[in-house]
């Protein structure tokens, strides 16, 4: 009996789970996103976003200044954001840097320094603003770019053993 419930979750999450392609779709498609530059008037980011890819051009510009230049997102449910991501800047490696963030907290810096590209999975729960771009110390001798594709918000590893966990109680119930 506990290798047939075993198989049974096996078998559910198997089939009922959603293939989700490596695009901005959905509650994540390019209309769900804003664009955010925090700097001054001559000092602002840049962005740009399709279905397969997102690019952010980070700050640049006559003189010293420091922030952000971000896309922000609203989360639509629990999942595990999956994308591949590819940073760059004609600046010092400390000055320019890829990052995301969750609900307006301190940003998490994706990967060492420049340049360099990478995957990551980021776990978001419904409700959640999650910030993707790039923060930059001096804003001088060039801007950092952060180019992300392969943007997959998979489901919720709970969410997928759903199905499966509802066919076991069932069962049990039709058992008794």
């Amino acid at each position: 009996m506990y290798l047939r419930t075993i198989a049974a979750i096996v078998g559910c999450v198997v089939v009922w789970t959603p293939q989700v392609e490596a695009a901005f779709t959905g509650c994540y498609a390019p209309d769900q996103w804003t664009f955010y530059s925090d700097g001054d008037e001559s000092n602002q980011g840049s962005g740009a976003l399709t279905t397969d890819q997102m690019t952010v051009l980070g700050m640049d510009g006559q003189h010293f200044y420091h922030g952000l230049a971000y896309y922000s997102v609203t989360a639509c449910a629990d999942a595990m954001l999956s994308f591949h991501w590819v940073f760059a800047s004609e600046d010092q490696d400390e000055f320019d840097r890829a990052m995301y963030r969750i609900n307006g907290g301190e940003p998490i810096f994706i990967g060492n320094w420049v340049p360099g590209e990478g995957d990551l999975q980021v776990a978001v729960s419904a409700g959640d603003v999650f910030d993707l771009g790039v923060w930059t110390e001096d804003a001088l001798t060039g801007p950092g770019t952060l180019v992300v594709t392969q943007f997959v918000p998979e489901p919720s590893a709970l969410l997928m053993l759903l199905p499966g966990l509802l066919l076991v109680s069932r069962r049990r119930r039709t058992a008794v």
